[in-house]
């Protein structure tokens, strides 16, 4: 089976106005009055995010590094790989070294994009890269206002165990470390 790709699809929604609801340093929430695609009148808002960023820091024994916190909009303490949201202007490899150094005090020399994706396509415009760090040095972290964070070194052979109890459960994580385990060759709970 293969996939039709065509390109220049027409856009099926018809924009009548466009309202900014909120905005604050990190997102915002805009409002559209729209022609749906079955020709009747609707709203449709969704939220406009700066880049994402994800990194693995992997060092020379296969050791990583997972930070915990806990998340507002879903009540509970999780484990992910370091992640945050780019500053406006900041370049995404500029993000990625900043958030691994205030989450967990790493700094990484080597760096390798392992990919981007749409974080969820129906309701934001947020595009998230992964990278996996190496070369590691380890120095103390610093967190911004809004972070309480736990950090967890671990073998990577523990992770698929992780992933199977539920513990690591975040999309960024899930896709980020499929992807690492696929780049250092590591027999993973993804394959």
């Amino acid at each position: 089976m293969s996939l039709k790709i065509r390109k220049n699809r027409k856009n099926p929604w018809k924009i009548i106005r466009k309202k900014e609801i909120y905005r604050n340093q990190w997102m915002g929430v805009f409002e559209y009055d729209v022609i749906r695609p079955d020709g009747n009148e609707g709203i449709y808002s969704y939220l406009d995010c700066h880049p994402a960023v994800g990194i693995i820091p992997v060092d020379d024994k296969n050791n990583t590094w997972l930070v915990g916190q806990y998340r507002f909009p879903l009540k509970t303490f999780t484990w992910e790989i370091p992640s945050g949201m780019g500053d406006r202007g900041e370049s995404l490899e500029k993000t990625e070294l900043r958030e691994l150094r205030e989450e967990t005090g790493i700094t990484a020399n080597k760096i390798d994009s392992l990919g981007s994706f749409q974080t969820s396509n129906a309701l934001t415009n947020e595009i998230a890269t992964i990278f996996l760090g190496r070369e590691l040095q380890m120095g103390k972290s610093e967190l911004d206002a809004t972070e309480d964070i736990e950090i967890q070194k671990l073998p990577l052979s523990e992770i698929p165990g992780l992933i199977k109890e539920g513990l690591i459960v975040d999309a960024m994580s899930l896709l980020g470390l499929n992807w690492a385990f696929r780049l250092l060759g590591i027999s993973g709970p993804f394959n």
